[in-house]
């Protein structure tokens, strides 16, 4: 679906290294959600499971590289990218729903019985 509204709306580069995520007892699980491929071919998305969902685009090249910081990805051509991230839960009837919220989602988590903890190290 990224990769689809992304094309659509002009010639952008999509990032392939990197992508969303499980989120559960750590921050950073399986699955790795990719921002392109084919519809039907990702992960099975199933009742309860949360994860975020991070777009990456450029203006230019999709091919990256990490700077000595070992922490700052930059693109190859120069060119301007943006991130940005948000987190979701599928709940029990399986819709979706935004934890990107003030809350950190508490409230709609609440409708179906689940208190937020925070994450265990």
């Amino acid at each position: 679906a990224i990769e689809k509204y992304v094309n659509s709306q002009g010639k952008y580069g999509i990032l392939r290294e990197y992508g969303g995520h499980g989120i559960g007892n750590a921050m950073h699980m399986e699955p790795h959600i990719l921002n392109f491929g084919k519809a039907g071919h990702g992960p099975t998305i199933e009742a309860g499971m949360v994860f975020a969902i991070e777009p990456m685009i450029t203006l230019g090249s999709e091919k990256t590289k990490v700077l000595d910081d070992n922490w700052t990805v930059v693109t190859q051509d120069k060119s301007y990218g943006a991130h940005f991230e948000n987190s979701y839960c599928i709940a029990p009837d399986g819709k979706p729903f935004v934890l990107s919220v003030e809350d950190g989602g508490a409230a709609q988590l609440a409708r179906f019985g689940i208190e937020v903890s925070p994450l265990l190290s």
